[in-house]
């Protein structure tokens, strides 16, 4: 008789990564994405992420292939790449970023959230180039080598969208929501920074529909 660990069950409207191999559900819209050490001070502690060392500014950025229609829910955690030998660490610890319904090549053709931007000042959310939610208590908390809640730490982000109704929240605390009276319906999915690296070490999207390959013309 069949056991756990015989029962694989599958989800055409899922996609669950940890990059324990080649990334090929993805590709590189600005950047370096690779593996990269997550910090300077203790090398060979290694995820897949983005830097951006010709950008400016720096922008790496990664897209799923895919593009996701109808309601959707995204998932992943990442971390900031320290890029500074000693304390503090982390030359402008900000933006842990994400974008849902866009074209696959331009951001700004969707919904984005963003973690700690404006240099560590806020989150928000928003539509295309229209700042539509914000938060001020959307940043890092001490945000330097010597804080371990920092340092070592992966912040959740998850992004609900229901129609029209969007909600945003990183490491469960409530970020913010939209109501969008026009939604997009579908498109591509990107992580991204701003002005730094960002290391990923899970990615979990679920939708009504996934459609392989659309977004990047791999289809």
């Amino acid at each position: 008789s069949a056991g756990p660990g015989d029962i694989h069950v599958r989800s055409d409207g899922i996609l669950d990564q940890t990059f324990s191999g080649a990334a090929t559900d993805w590709h590189v819209g600005g950047g370096v994405w690779s593996v990269h050490d997550r910090w300077a001070c203790y090398p060979g502690w290694s995820w897949f992420g983005g830097v951006d060392p010709e950008g400016d500014p720096k922008n790496p950025i990664v897209w799923c292939k895919d593009e996701w229609l109808g309601d959707l829910v995204l998932q992943f955690w990442s971390a900031v790449i320290m890029d500074l030998p000693k304390e503090p660490g982390y030359s402008d610890p900000s933006d842990l970023n994400c974008t849902i319904c866009a074209n696959g090549s331009d951001l700004c053709s969707g919904y984005s959230f963003v973690f700690a931007g404006d240099h560590n000042k806020q989150a928000k959310i928003l539509r295309g180039n229209d700042v539509v939610a914000t938060n001020d208590k959307g940043v890092f908390i001490n945000p330097k080598s010597n804080n371990a809640a920092f340092h070592r730490h992966w912040f959740e982000t998850r992004v609900e969208k229901r129609g029209g109704h969007i909600e945003y929240y990183v490491d469960d605390q409530f970020m913010g929501s939209f109501d969008d009276p026009e939604p997009l319906s579908s498109g591509g999915i990107a992580l991204w920074s701003y002005n730094n690296g960002m290391n990923i070490a899970r990615v979990r999207i679920s939708a009504e529909t996934r459609l392989r390959g659309a977004v990047a013309g791999y289809r």
